[in-house]
């Protein structure tokens, strides 16, 4: 499980946007989203469903949804839970 606290450090578009993973300088997985055929719904973020995981099978903005678990101020998203099914 990945611990990472969201600061000025990053920062992602909203409408659209990639997030690469490296290790050791090697691409271990990219996925890129748009605005169009993406959950995009303010204060939520965006979850994979856990069903598809792999590396090309979350290429597609249908395997995402909204996550549903609200905390802080009302947003939503999944810290430190295990990913939901979309439906």
């Amino acid at each position: 499980t990945p611990t990472y606290t969201y600061g000025s450090a990053m920062d992602l578009g909203n409408n659209s946007d990639e997030i690469a993973i490296f290790f050791d300088g090697l691409l271990i997985d990219r996925v890129n989203y748009a605005s169009s055929g993406w959950p995009a719904t303010g204060g939520r973020s965006m979850e994979l469903d856990r069903d598809f995981t792999s590396a090309t099978l979350n290429d597609s903005g249908s395997r995402w949804c909204n996550a549903p678990v609200a905390f802080g101020a009302g947003d939503r998203g999944s810290p430190g839970r295990v990913n939901n099914g979309c439906p």
